[in-house]
């Protein structure tokens, strides 16, 4: 079950947990982001605030006029009004998916570390709706969270999941936080994929302007001694798109212009078969075609091949060479990507069907031809080119 966050063992566990690398590569960004986008004199919602450990950072840095922060914690309000005496700042406790505030009334909405402690799809829309009136026509919603990618990699103050282990949306998730001079806080929290996140807001009246990988540029960043692969952190931008489609009217926007989507293709090869899956969305619903999806901002291809693959079908690879891209229009649903075909190497993981995929399974090319296939691209041309290279790789001299 998800930690209950009103039990004052977590409130004081939480509070004492150094947050430093949580400073350095998410909430300093965050902070320069809110000041630049909303200006200095915004009237800031602080929700899921804890100890108000963000409210005082965006006062701090002057990136926000007024914070109100709002958690389900007693506990944690009181921590938070103890240690945030700024004039600026007031919190108060609230019931999950409620803010006692009247519509429009704040410029900019941070959500750090919430939604991945909400146990349910219909708490997560219910948080969203409220957001969404409470924000201005023209303000900006904030989320930082876990990125799902980094799950069960460890990192110097946390590890998110347990390693080897591929997790399903909504899957329950073991967290260790380590508390200077006291050990290890146990927390249980929900992995969520990037797509419900999207989903969520867009249902709420969002608008996903971006989702940032957020990570170390330099290992020395956050003391660790290898590099780091996958950014622990990410953040997710959002305007309501009922303020987008007034600007537009209004003349602020004089065109909407569409362009093709880069999107991966994961080619993954082993004995002789290749991976499909059977898509749930368009294009291709309810045909077969190669597990993908689309590259966030900020998102190498490599990563973006690795982290569609476990999200799709819990398979867990090795990237190796592009080795051709395709165009898949659909013009009935006005869809346009470039799938960026990447060969890959299984490792390891069981097939678990998740993300945007009804069903995953191995393929022979002979088994290709009983299957309803995409009609969008010629799923079976790469499949018999992924083949190929495989064959050749392994025929090669060590």
């Amino acid at each position: 079950m998800t930690t209950s966050w009103t039990t004052p063992a977590v409130s004081a566990g939480f509070d004492a947990y150094d947050d430093y690398v949580e400073t350095r590569l998410a909430y300093t960004p965050l902070v320069n982001d809110l000041r630049t986008t909303c200006g200095r004199e915004a009237i800031v919602l602080d929700y899921g605030c804890g100890s108000g450990k963000v409210s005082r950072r965006l006062l701090d840095a002057e990136a926000a006029a007024q914070v109100v922060g709002v958690d389900i914690s007693t506990d944690m309000i009181t921590l938070a009004q103890v240690q945030s005496p700024q004039p600026a700042a007031r919190f108060h406790t609230i019931d999950s998916g409620h803010v006692p505030y009247p519509d429009d009334t704040f410029d900019a909405v941070v959500c750090c570390f919430v939604f991945i402690n909400v146990p349910t799809r219909e708490e997560l829309r219910a948080i969203a709706r409220e957001l969404a009136r409470v924000l201005t026509p023209t303000g900006t919603l904030f989320i930082v969270d876990s990125n799902p990618a980094a799950t069960g990699i460890p990192f110097p103050t946390f590890r998110s999941g347990e390693p080897g282990r591929c997790y399903r949306d909504g899957d329950e998730r073991r967290v260790s936080l380590q508390i200077p001079g006291t050990g290890v806080l146990e927390l249980v929290d929900r992995h969520w994929f990037i797509s419900t996140y999207e989903a969520v807001l867009n249902e709420a009246g969002f608008t996903v302007d971006q989702v940032t990988d957020r990570g170390a540029q330099s290992v020395e960043d956050v003391g660790m001694q290898s590099p780091i692969d996958h950014p622990p952190f990410m953040q997710i931008t959002a305007h309501l798109a009922a303020a987008s489609e007034s600007a537009i009217g209004a003349g602020q926007m004089t065109c909407r212009r569409s362009y093709p989507k880069p999107a991966t293709l994961a080619a993954v090869v082993w004995e002789g078969r290749v991976l499909l899956i059977r898509r749930a969305h368009m294009p291709d619903a309810g045909r077969w075609a190669f597990p993908g999806g689309k590259i966030e901002l900020g998102e190498t291809l490599t990563v973006a091949t690795v982290r569609e693959l476990a999200e799709e079908t819990g398979v867990h690879a090795t990237p190796g060479d592009v080795f051709d891209a395709v165009d898949v229009i659909d013009a009935d649903h006005d869809l346009h990507y470039v799938l960026i075909a990447v060969l890959c190497r299984w490792e390891r993981g069981e097939l678990v069907s998740g993300d945007d995929a009804l069903e995953a399974a191995w393929f022979t090319l002979e088994d290709m031809d009983a299957i309803p296939v995409a009609q969008t691209f010629d799923v079976r041309a790469i499949a018999e080119t992924a083949l190929e290279l495989e064959r050749e790789q392994q025929e090669r001299p060590k």
